[in-house]
């Protein structure tokens, strides 16, 4: 156990985290001392954690509720805050009610083509109103949906605030998303204002994506209005080209279609009115990703927000003067994560561009320009710096970046050290997960306890998170994470699921009335976490479980290899490991055999021999979802003979030209094609 980083006394003391033991202690009479007595006093009263942190974070409700929680029958039907109304980007939007905060700077967006804008809290709120304005032409209200395929920048924000403020819910996809993979989620959710845009940056390229916009547009039949964003300063023609495709487009007339300058060229200072909403109305629609069938559609409501401050107020201590950048899209849940940011007062700094053009050092640099600092990113990224022997030198950066945060996949043990030997070594780098289906964490990071290499350092407070084996038992062993409490951000409902049928399956068909997330995962002794990879492509060689990450963080250690993809195919009487690897630049004239024993024999020395793969098979590229995670289960079911129907789905989909074409010397190599 090497640990990376201590918490500076004075700061865990006058932390967040800290003021609220304090509140809890004189509320309760208790003496509740550090954070593991407080998880623990906030999942045994877990109605009282809510009521005391609502009360702490000051959140505005229309109408309160005597009622915390409804406890139902199941866990689904436990209900939050029953009685209460409240409005999403009321309380996103709060800072800019107050007066020293209204010329103070709300969001700063970065282009990859070197555009910035900035905006002030002020000006946030009368952009919003403007955007409001708009949709009220089209009397767009509680229980509408809105629909967006932008780049995560200020216009996804306003949109949403728009889209909330009115009462609506709001559902977001990147504009690098095909046609049917952005049709096989709008479609499902039948919106009535859909948000685009002309372009975008990557790479150094301008990416023209009008023709697709349009295409999308002319395929959902509910649309009654569309704005347009000009990113590539070609917007004019995408709505010239809307207009034309009249009625084939499916709004009732030409005026409802606007401009960015059509809602913003008036000089307007009216604020947005909030509409209230229960806790039981929908204010995101999200996307589970998938490679088979469309995906599943997840209706949240307002308990979102109360978990996601919860994450950013106690977790990650996040005041008025931080600056949160994340590196996401809008097709990725960590957009809707930071947003609520908002909340705290801290600004945001928004990306859109590849995150190493021109060089490696590309997101350091926006750091150090727009004064980031809270710093989050994927796992893949820190890894993609370590191959690349990245290294920062710059003191001031080092030491204004004072939380570094990576999710995405699991963060290994050797990444974590890299970053904090190479990268911040006076940062908390904090790994955490969770999900697109709670928009939030299970683990994560906290301010008070210190960090070790390789470990989430500990659970989301107000959540039961225990590590079941396959009886459902509690398990020191690897096993399944669940969760044994309700929280706020579950989902509402699945869009079109008769009886709660895929909810139900989704996360309660393995363990009765107990969330079942997916993830394998091990509580080590000091109360951390260290993530296998996915219990759905967990391998079984011999009946023993063995999760991917494992075998994904010794071949991190070795330079030869730039990335990698293991899978389970089944053989007669057991489960075959097969992995497929991407050769490192330099090592592209290997002798490739030579290779290959070196993969087995470290994966043997530093795990076991069932850990060792039956076969190495070099690949071009790795088949990556759109959020940058390795799709392990499109190449698991090319192999098993099951198709794979949602390729959109895959940032990457020619990728598995390469599976299909070779499954049957594959399958042949380990005697079973």
């Amino acid at each position: 156990m090497r640990i990376l980083w201590q918490p500076d006394l004075q700061k865990a003391q006058s932390s967040l985290m800290a003021q609220f033991i304090n509140l809890v202690n004189s509320q309760t009479g208790l003496f509740l001392s550090g954070f593991r007595e407080l998880h623990l006093w906030s999942v045994e009263h877990y109605d009282l954690f809510w009521k005391f942190f609502c009360r702490f974070a000051n959140f505005i409700f229309r109408r309160e509720s005597q009622q915390i929680v409804e406890r139902g029958s199941h866990f689904i039907d436990t209900k939050f805050f029953p009685q209460a109304t409240i409005n999403f980007a009321e309380n996103l939007l709060r800072y800019s009610l107050r007066p020293e905060f209204r010329e103070q700077t709300a969001l700063v967006s970065v282009l990859e083509n070197g555009a910035v804008e900035e905006l002030t809290w002020r000006q946030l709120v009368e952009k919003t109103a403007a955007m409001q304005k708009n949709l009220q032409k089209i009397a767009f209200g509680i229980s509408h949906t809105a629909a967006a395929c932008l780049p995560n920048n200020s216009a996804a924000i306003i949109s949403m605030l728009a889209v909330t403020a009115s009462g609506g819910a709001f559902s977001s996809a990147s504009p690098d998303f095909g046609v049917e993979a952005l049709l096989d989620r709008f479609s499902q959710i039948e919106p009535r204002a859909l948000f685009l845009c002309d372009g975008y940056y990557f790479k150094g390229k301008e990416i023209d994506v009008r023709d697709k916009m349009l295409q999308v547009a002319k395929r959902i039949s509910s649309l009654e209005a569309i704005v347009v964003f000009d990113f590539i300063g070609k917007s004019d023609t995408l709505v010239e080209d809307l207009n034309k495709a009249l009625p084939q487009v499916q709004v009732s007339s030409a005026s409802d279609i606007f401009s960015e300058s059509d809602i913003f060229s008036e000089s307007d200072s009216c604020m947005p009115w909030f509409a209230e909403i229960s806790f039981l109305d929908p204010v995101y629609i999200m996307f589970s990703s998938g490679t088979t069938g469309k995906p599943k559609c997840i209706v949240q409501g307002p308990g979102v927000l109360l978990n996601q401050v919860k994450e950013h107020l106690l977790h990650n201590d996040m005041r008025p003067q931080d600056r949160l950048m994340y590196y996401t899209t809008c097709g990725w849940m960590m957009w809707n994560w930071q947003a609520a940011a908002l909340f705290c007062g801290s600004s945001l700094v928004l990306y859109d561009g590849s995150p190493f053009y021109p060089d490696y050092g590309k997101m350091f640099d926006i750091c150090r320009n727009h004064n980031v600092t809270v710093f989050g990113t994927s796992a893949r990224y820190l890894q993609t710096l370590q191959q690349n022997q990245f290294r920062i030198v710059d003191n001031i950066l080092q030491k204004q970046i004072r939380l570094l945060l990576s999710t995405g996949s699991p963060l290994s043990e050797t990444t974590h050290t890299y970053a904090h030997e190479n990268l911040l070594p006076q940062t908390q780098i904090c790994s955490i997960s969770g999900g697109t289906d709670l928009n939030g964490c299970f683990l994560l990071g906290n301010p008070i306890e210190p960090v070790v290499a390789g470990e989430l350092q500990g659970p989301a407070l107000a959540m039961k998170i225990s590590v079941f084996d396959q009886a459902g038992q509690i398990t020191q062993e690897e096993g399944e994470l669940v969760c044994e409490t309700p929280f706020p951000s579950m989902p509402l409902r699945f869009l079109h699921d008769e009886g709660n049928q895929k909810y139900l399956e989704s996360y309660f068909s393995v363990f009765p009335n107990v969330w079942r997330h997916g993830d394998f995962v091990k509580k080590t002794k000091n109360g951390g976490y260290i993530i296998s990879g996915r219990s759905d492509t967990t391998l079984n060689p011999g009946g023993v479980r063995i999760g991917t990450a494992e075998i994904y963080r010794v071949l991190e250690t070795l330079p030869q290899i730039a990335d990698s993809i293991v899978v389970g195919v089944p053989i007669p009487g057991d489960v075959a490991v097969v992995l497929f690897a991407v050769l490192s630049e330099l090592n592209r004239d290997a002798d490739l055999s030579q290779t290959i024993q070196l993969i087995k024999n470290t994966i043997r020395e530093m795990l076991s021999p069932r850990h060792v793969p039956a076969a190495v098979f070099f690949v071009p590229e790795i088949p990556l979802t759109v959020n940058g995670k390795k799709s392990e289960i499109a190449v698991k079911n090319i192999l098993s003979g099951r198709p794979v129907t949602n390729r959109d789905s895959l940032l990457n989909p020619t990728s598995l030209d390469y599976f299909e074409r070779e499954k049957n010397n594959i399958l042949r190599s380990l005697s079973v094609g």
